[in-house]
């Protein structure tokens, strides 16, 4: 393979509508509903929630959906000691205590 066709098969691959984002994930574009509820919360988490909402992180996801759960306040203090264990996400929640 020439030196040419190697950049033109590079660009041809980073052009291509369906490429692949880290992981093997396809690439979500955010949904207008998730941008609206983005742009309500705290700056210091809407980086992490953009994560979440595109498909990029299941860890976010979880972060994300606890920190909502408690109104974007005192975060890491209400997740910990967070009383609901019927919820799905109990056990993979974040800032949890060290038994």
């Amino acid at each position: 393979m020439t030196e040419e066709s190697t950049t033109t098969l590079r660009s041809t691959l980073h052009s291509a509508p369906n490429r692949k984002s880290w992981a093997g994930r396809p690439r979500i574009p955010l949904n207008p509903k998730a941008a609206a509820r983005m742009a309500s919360m705290p700056l210091s988490y809407r980086a992490d929630y953009k994560r979440a909402a595109t498909g990029r992180s299941i860890r976010a996801a979880i972060n994300a959906m606890c920190r909502e759960c408690f109104g974007w306040e005192n975060v890491s203090e209400n997740i910990r000691g967070c009383t609901d264990p019927a919820c799905p996400l109990y056990n993979y929640r974040p800032y949890q205590k060290n038994d």
